[in-house]
């Protein structure tokens, strides 16, 4: 799963501001947050703010997500009340960038490195070092230095005495608002230690060779002053990747099944596409909505022989294109009934015979 970082900076004395935006998220908005990270493909979330003397205030973004094509500053103008309310109140008001299509900021991925399963790792942070625009080259060359080269054992030794399991790094272009920027990523025990390790200590010789080489050289800010920013995390959000299923499937296979059970049979054909296909477990064929909802029809009114009393949804399983279901009544048999989605329209339904309650299977 690609792992994406970057950084933009926000208007001057929007720190309260932005503090308040990112609580209201996960409080009064996660539903809407969540399917706006959904659509996006984005499984995990975290924002930081970094503040301090040298380099100016910057939100910093870390997602998880399955596709880098699809992740995207929130714009204005998609039909979606929460991304219209994400690019106006955080894109444009609080970053003052343009809501209606600002483009993410160029980012290249220098350095990850994994020292011990990161299951119990117990917080993460993330900062950013400001670069001059002549110093990138020799940043890389340094990264390379730290990740293959004569730094590679003090670097692991770093990590490990400092209790970080995970550090990523990775390169940001300079945009007209904001110099180049070394991003650094830590999973860890005990990141205040390590950040002391990183700004304080001088007999380190990992740490000695970032002061000269990196923070001296190249950036210009003593570690002295790097160690007074303040680097908040304002959220974390994650979402399973089952939930990705969510927005449309779950919704129509229940929207489906509720109503097949009701009675909802308009709802029904709402639901289908215009060549679905209902195979029944003999192989007979029923091909369009109409000879599909009649074709359902009569099943549901089979198994419920004479009873009129509607039945329950005994199992409703999610999958990434199909919806599972079984339908029971009070002592009698079980439908079970198998709906393939494609987009937004449901297009084959397998019913299989009416199976008794005692020959389920149980299954986890």
């Amino acid at each position: 799963m690609p792992r994406f970082a970057f950084a933009v900076p926000f208007l001057p004395h929007k720190q309260d501001e932005w503090r308040a935006t990112a609580g209201e998220i996960p409080v009064r908005r996660a539903t809407e947050h969540r399917q706006h990270l959904l659509e996006r493909g984005i499984f995990k979330e975290r924002w930081w703010m970094q503040t301090g003397a040298g380099t100016p205030p910057l939100s910093l973004v870390l997602w998880d997500c399955d596709d880098l094509d699809r992740v995207g500053l929130s714009r204005i103008g998609t039909g979606n009340r929460h991304d219209d309310w994400m690019a106006e109140q955080v894109v444009g008001q609080i970053h003052g960038l343009n809501p209606a299509g600002s483009a993410l900021p160029e980012v290249h991925l220098l350095s990850g490195t994994t020292t011990m399963a990161t299951a119990t790792a117990g917080s993460q942070t993330m900062f950013a070092l400001p670069i001059p625009t002549e110093g990138i080259d020799a940043v890389r060359s340094l990264v390379e230095r730290i990740e293959h080269g004569d730094l590679s054992r003090a670097h692991g030794q770093f990590l490990a005495d400092a209790s970080i399991r995970e550090e990523w790094i990775w390169l940001q272009e300079p945009t007209s608002n904001c110099p180049a920027l070394l991003l650094i990523h830590w999973i860890g025990d005990d990141l205040d230690d390590a950040w002391q390790r990183l700004t304080y200590v001088r007999d380190d010789p990992y740490a000695r060779v970032l002061h000269e080489a990196l923070f001296t050289r190249l950036i210009g800010i003593s570690p002295e002053q790097v160690a007074h920013w303040r680097i908040e995390q304002l959220l974390v959000m994650h979402v399973r990747r089952s939930d990705s299923f969510t927005p449309s499937h779950r919704r129509i296979g229940q929207k489906l099944v509720g109503a097949v059970r009701t009675g909802g049979w308009p709802i029904v054909q709402r639901l289908l596409a215009d060549d679905v296909v209902l195979l029944e477990g003999d192989g007979t064929r029923h091909v369009g909505p109409p000879a599909v909802v009649e074709a359902l029809r009569r099943t549901v009114a089979a198994a419920a022989g004479t009873r009129t009393d509607r039945p329950d949804i005994a199992d409703l399983l999610v999958g990434s294109s199909h919806i599972q279901a079984l339908l029971e009544w009070p002592d009698r048999p079980v439908l079970p009934v198998l709906v393939e989605l494609e987009g937004s329209a449901v297009v084959t339904l397998y019913v299989q015979p009416p199976m008794a309650r005692r020959d389920r299977a149980v299954t986890d």
